[in-house]
Parts: C-alpha cells; structure tokens; sequence
C-alpha cells in the first residue's frame, strides 16, 4: 500500500512539470509547427550544400564553424523565445491555465533548455553524417576530427550560456539581459588575458612552461575524459541556475 501511495505521489508530483513543459512547447510552435521543422531541417540541408561545395572543389575549412556558429545561435535563443512569449501581451497569465506552482514552471522550462539541447546535438550528428556522404572523402576525413570536437563542445557552450541567461531572464527584461551576458563574457575574456598577462611577468620560464604543459595536457585529453569534465560542469553550472531560477521566480510580483 505504501509502495502504491509513494508511486501516485510521485506520479503528481511530475505531472504538473510535464504539463509546463508541454506549455513551453507550445509557445515555441506558436507561429506553427512549419517554424520548428525549418529549424530541424536548416542545418542538415546546409551541410548537404556544403558536401556537395566540398565535393565540386570549393573549400571545406569553414564548413565546421559556419555550421556550428548557425546551430548554436538558432538553438540557444529557442529557449529566449519562451521568455518574450511569455511577457508579452501579459500572456504570462496562461501559466495559471494549468494546475501548476511556480516551482514546476521553472522545471519545465528547464527541460526545455535540456530537450533543445538535445535537439541541437542530434542536428549536429546528422549535418556530420550528411557531410561525411556528399563531402570529399579525404577532405571529410581530415576534417572529421575536428567536427565532432564540435559536436561535443557546442552543446556544453549552449547549456553554459542558457545557465546564465535563464535566471537573468526570470529577473529582467530581454535587452537588459543580453546586455548582462555580453557583460559577463566580456569580463571572462578580460579576466583570462590578464591572467595570463600576469602568470607571464609573474611566473619563471620553467614555471610557465609548467603552467602551459599542463593546460598541453588537458587539451590532450581522452574524448571520455572530455566528456565526463564537460558533463560535470554543466551539471554543477544547471544546478545553480536552477536555484537562483526558483528563487527569483518564486519573489516576483506577477
């Protein structure tokens, strides 16, 4: 009996999450459900024009970063989009349509964030398979490593990114946050080079060349090393965005 009680719990205790998540959704298909199948079919058709550029004799050498600068700026402002939806026309009433709290809003919109991410690294899989068919064969094998590099390290960029904008949307309107993003990475930017500025007058020879093995290194890494390091990050980078998401959607005045 208590096994049947703790499942139903369990079973409402998600349900009302599903039902934001699905609201989410519709929001993105709210200019019809043509605008997401552009969007699936966009990268892989640029990838057969690519393939087939590559094979009559153009060049290959910006296939990898015009595909993934495209992917990942159309994919990480799908879950932007939810946020305009939302405060515009006041249609952030619709959330009171659906039996759910303010906490299960803020997880559906999470597994938003996590399905377009998904999405993204599944187009980015096929833009390499579509390649990898019409390409150059020997351009394509030369350029393989490289491309799934992009493949893992895209969608770890775009979950770091929704991180940070997330709460900053839950807080602000739209422009003040981009401008808040384009802040923080500017300062990341600027926090590096004078790092390495400093470590450069600071450190010895033999200690910056210490400094720079090991960074050597890192880079060397196995892709399962990688991988497992990226997943890490972003686990820890999600799970305080979601705390500070909950906090600040829970205070504010609807």
């Amino acid at each position: 009996m208590n096994t049947v009680m703790q499942e139903r719990s369990r079973i409402h205790a998600i349900h009302p999450i599903v039902n934001a998540f699905r609201l989410d959704w519709q929001r993105l298909n709210s200019s019809g459900k043509a605008s997401m199948a552009v969007y699936l079919v966009m990268l892989p058709a640029l990838a057969l024009l690519f393939g087939l550029l590559s094979e009559s004799g153009g060049s290959s050498d910006m296939m990898m970063p015009v595909l993934g600068g495209m992917a990942s700026g159309v994919f990480a402002m799908l879950p932007v989009y939810t946020f305009v939806y939302e405060s515009q026309g006041m249609s952030r009433w619709m959330n009171g349509v659906i039996p759910v709290r303010r906490g299960h809003q803020v997880s559906g919109r999470y597994l938003v964030v996590l399905s377009v991410g998904l999405l993204l690294a599944v187009e980015l899989t096929v833009s390499a398979l579509v390649m990898a068919v019409t390409a150059d064969a020997g351009a394509w094998r030369a350029a393989m490593e490289g491309y799934a590099a992009n493949i893992a390290v895209i969608p770890v960029i775009y979950l770091l990114i929704e991180s940070v904008l997330c709460p900053l949307l839950y807080r602000m309107p739209l422009q003040k946050a981009m401008l808040v993003l384009f802040g923080v990475a500017a300062a990341l930017f600027g926090i590096g080079w004078i790092t390495v500025e400093l470590c450069s007058d600071v450190l010895s020879v033999t200690q910056m060349a210490v400094v720079l093995g090991a960074l050597e290194t890192l880079a060397k890494l196995e892709a399962g090393s990688l991988a497992l390091i990226a997943a890490v990050v972003d686990v820890v980078a999600l799970g305080v965005s979601y705390a500070c998401s909950l906090r600040i959607y829970r205070a504010k005045e609807l």
